[in-house]
């Protein structure tokens, strides 16, 4: 009986021969074996599609648990629109670095008509214990009083 893996399965996955080997065993069996090897590349997260919700925010944030989040993403572009709670509108634009946290800035109209110009937040994919994805992210307006804050957001779809 002879047990053998189709080599070309293995190769169609990525894998490359580096080395052939035949071993003489006894009573004229070879054990013929392929050392072989293939390069892991890290996953991606991919934003493209994904809706968040927040989870927490620091009392000087807009959003709230009603706002939600939709995210658009084309290579290193990151975008999406929210909006929800006290959140008529808003948008954010920035960059996804190649540890796939974001750098982005966002902006805002409220249900009080009022405008909020700009912000800057920097966030943190973090993968949760029940294996979810949550963003974690620090925040600063860069208008009026400037402050700074913390939130987290985790992934609805």
């Amino acid at each position: 009986m002879h047990h053998y893996l189709d080599v070309r399965y293995i190769l169609a996955r990525g894998y490359k021969t580096i080395e052939h080997h035949k071993l003489s065993v006894e009573n004229g069996v070879f054990l013929v074996y392929e050392v072989m090897e293939k390069e892991l590349q890290q996953t991606a997260f991919k934003y493209d599609g994904k809706k968040f919700a927040i989870k927490n925010n620091t009392d000087n944030g807009e959003v709230s648990v009603d706002t939600i989040f939709v995210y658009h993403q084309n290579e290193s572009i990151i975008w999406a629109e929210y909006s929800g709670g006290d959140i008529i509108k808003g948008n954010l634009l920035g960059n996804v670095n190649t540890d796939f946290t974001l750098d982005f800035f966002y902006h805002h109209i409220n249900i009080d008509g009022k405008i909020r110009i700009i912000g800057k937040c920097h966030s943190v994919p973090v993968i949760t214990s029940d294996n979810k994805l949550e963003l974690h992210e620090d925040c600063q307006w860069l208008n009026g009083d400037k402050t700074r804050g913390k939130s987290i957001l985790y992934k609805i779809l």
